[in-house]
Formats: structure tokens, sequence, C-alpha cells
């Protein structure tokens, strides 16, 4: 089951995919981005990249995200150039 550690007004059907997804171990995508505004690295669904699953300040984090959830990652994306 999936806890909000934050006050923040999820749907109903929102968090029914959240769910669903982690419960069926979906492919997922890891994207290093600033769309909120802050760099951060995102686990997004592989056939739906805009749906984010979670989102994380490292990689190291994120990474353990996945793998607590057995969910393959497929790929990792960068936006932030070097």
């Amino acid at each position: 089951m999936i806890t909000m550690e934050e006050n923040i007004n999820y749907s109903a059907e929102t968090m029914r995919i959240v769910q669903e997804s982690l419960d069926n171990e979906v492919p997922v995508v890891i994207h290093y981005n600033n769309e909120t505004g802050d760099w951060c690295y995102a686990v997004a669904l592989q056939s739906d990249p805009a749906f984010w699953l979670n989102a994380f300040g490292t990689k190291k984090a994120a990474m353990g995200f996945c793998k607590a959830h057995n969910l393959p990652i497929i790929q990792y994306i960068r936006d932030k150039k070097y």
C-alpha cells in the first residue's frame, strides 16, 4: 500500500494507477529533469513517460525505489547536459 508522506491531494484514479503499476512490476524509465522547477529523478512509466510514479533528489534513491518494487528500469534519460 502506498503512503503519502506529504499532504498532497491525489485523485483516487491516480492512486489506483500508481498502486496497480507497483503491484504489476511495470517497466519504467528514470528521467532526470527539471519539469517541476527543481532537478529530480522521476520514475515514470515506460508506456506513458509523462506519468510519474515518484520523484527523488538522487539517482540512487530512484533506483532504490525501483528495486524495492521490482520495477525493471528500461531506460535512463538525462535532460541536464554536463
